[in-house]
This record gives C-alpha cells, sequence and structure tokens, in this order.
C-alpha cells in the first residue's frame, strides 16, 4: 500500500463529487462572489482611494436585477447583501441550484468585461484599479476565475469554471484526459471549434440544453469535414458529407475494417451517418418527436470531438486508385 497524504494536491481526485454549495464550501463561496461583485460593479468616478474596495450600489442594483430577469426568479438580492442572499438560499430554503446560478452569473458577467477590456486595450489602454495600479483590471479578472476554479476542485465539487471563447460559465466536471483532449479541439479557433465549444457547454453547462447540444455538435463535424469531402458544396450538411464519402471510392481513415466487413466510405461514414439518424428532433413532425436525453447529447459531443480531430488532423485522406 502507497501512503499518500491527507491533504494530498495530486489531481484533486475525489470518490464521490459533491454537487450544490455544501456548508464547508459556502464561506469561501461568499467571499468570491463579494469581490467578483466589486471588479463588476466599481464606479472609477466616484473610487475611494481609501483602499476599501466596495460595488457601487447603483450598479450592483442593476446588475442583481439583470439576473432575477435571466432567471424568471424573485431572488431578494435587491434588498440583500449578497451574504444573506446565498446564506438564505443554502441555509434557509435549501435553494442551492439558486445559488449556483448566481455564481454561473457572475462568472459570464466577468468573462464578457474581460473580453471587452482585451478588445478596448488597443484603442484605449488598459484599465488599472486605483488601488493596485501594477495590475490590469482584465489580468485580475482571470486571477479571480481561477481562484473560484480552485474552490470547487478542493471542496470536491461536480462544477468547474468553463471558457469558452468570450464566454465563461459553470460546466460539469469531465474525466481529465478527456477535457485536455476536448480543449486541445475546442482552442483551435475555427468554425468546428466555436461550435464544438457551444456544443460542450449546452450538454456540460449550469443551464444545458441538450437538444442545441446535438445540434452544434453535427455543425462542429460537418464544418471540419466539407471543406474537405464536398468544397464545392457551401451549404454541405452532414448527411451531404457522409454520402459523399460513400459515392466518391478511395476515402479511407487510418484505421479500417477489412474490406469483406467494411461498408463504402468506412467507419467514419458510419459514425457520421449515426450522428445525423440519432438526431430525432431535428426536423418538424406530426408524429411523436423524441427528446434528446443529456445521455445521447454527451455521445454527440464526444463524437464530434473525435471527428473534428480526424479532419483537421489529416487522418481522413483519399487514395489513388
Amino acid at each position: 500500500m502507497v501512503w499518500k497524504p491527507l491533504f494530498s494536491e495530486e489531481d484533486h481526485e475525489y470518490d464521490v463529487l459533491r454537487d450544490g454549495v455544501p456548508d464547508y464550501m459556502l464561506e469561501s463561496i461568499i467571499e468570491w462572489s463579494e469581490c467578483a461583485e466589486i471588479l463588476l460593479c466599481l464606479n472609477m468616478d466616484h473610487y475611494s482611494f481609501s483602499g476599501v474596495e466596495e460595488p457601487d450600489e447603483n450598479r450592483r442594483h442593476q446588475l442583481v436585477l439583470m439576473f432575477d430577469r435571466k432567471t424568471k426568479t424573485r431572488t431578494g438580492l435587491t434588498t440583500l447583501s449578497t451574504s444573506s442572499f446565498l446564506r438564505k438560499c443554502v441555509n434557509v430554503d435549501k435553494d442551492e441550484a439558486l445559488a449556483l446560478k448566481y455564481i454561473d452569473f457572475l462568472v459570464m458577467k466577468l468573462s464578457e468585461l474581460q473580453s471587452f477590456l482585451l478588445e478596448d486595450e488597443s484603442s484605449h489602454g488598459v484599465v488599472y484599479l486605483p488601488s493596485r495600479p501594477s495590475e490590469p483590471l482584465k489580468v485580475l479578472i482571470d486571477y479571480h476565475l481561477d481562484d473560484l476554479d480552485e474552490i470547487f476542485a478542493e471542496s470536491g465539487s461536480k462544477w468547474k469554471v468553463g471558457h469558452r471563447g468570450s464566454y465563461g460559465g459553470l460546466e460539469l466536471r469531465v474525466e481529465k484526459n478527456m477535457q485536455t483532449f476536448a480543449d486541445q479541439v475546442m482552442n483551435a479557433h475555427n468554425n468546428a471549434s466555436l461550435f464544438l465549444s457551444q456544443a460542450w457547454h449546452n450538454v456540460f453547462g449550469q443551464n444545458p440544453n441538450y437538444s442545441e447540444s446535438y445540434a452544434q455538435a453535427i455543425r462542429a463535424a460537418e464544418a471540419a469535414s466539407a471543406g474537405l469531402i464536398t468544397p464545392n458544396d457551401k451549404k454541405a450538411t452532414l448527411s451531404k458529407v457522409a454520402q459523399a464519402l460513400r459515392e466518391q471510392k478511395g476515402w479511407r481513415f487510418q484505421i479500417e475494417a477489412r474490406d469483406t466487413n467494411n461498408v463504402p466510405g468506412g467507419v467514419i461514414q458510419l459514425l457520421m451517418s449515426a450522428m445525423m439518424n440519432s438526431h430525432s428532433d431535428r426536423h418538424g413532425s406530426s408524429g411523436v418527436i423524441e427528446c434528446v436525453t443529456r445521455e445521447k447529447a454527451e455521445a454527440a459531443v464526444f463524437s464530434a470531438v473525435f471527428l473534428v480531430q480526424v479532419f483537421e488532423s489529416g487522418l481522413i485522406s483519399q487514395q489513388k486508385c
């Protein structure tokens, strides 16, 4: 038996990941949320140089009103402090989902602000906090988002902070090797990676949309494959690409079944066709439409990650006859 320290930092792995906001994480989440409001609601025109930073009351009021509108919920945040609201959610109302929604909302707004600062920097200069003149605001936001991710990891939470382009939000923690592989594909900064990022967040985000996730996964596979297989068809669907693979001789993936067991177009077109055939709610129908389940959406997204990597890496090619 190998000895392992009780507080080992190795991978932050846990037997059972926790949902919600358990008691031992509440104080950390309150402090993080209060600091997030400060970063989002600073009034630089009336900033106090006392070093005690607090959010501008009017800006915070508008921020929490937006949260109420987006969640279609009267949260009471306009009259409650952030600390009182989160304690009430966790200890009184037992509504930890609402507490997580507010954290997700703050992450989204911080990411939006950071994206704006990055775009604004080139033309208007860097924004600094008066009490911390050596650090630009966008860097402090980045640190703060990392702090939240560390809070979740150390607390054994099932949630993590996900960054999808200029958008940020809470996402379910995925097996680390799969997450690393997917992140590499999603960080390629092309159309396929953009669609794939949206698909990923729609299935693993705090407010999942499984049908939309499946649809975006298909778009990601289309964007990665159409340019190679059907370059003259600017509106090629995944079905058309799979059909072209079947009809055009010579296309082969690096790993194929024996000819006696294989099908025209090979194993890749089978996966593409399966994604289309299993997307049951993509068309209007007078019959019963099967809803996209979480499991089916996950399968589509993981398949899209694989397909995008296959086409982007040139692992499928047309052999000269």
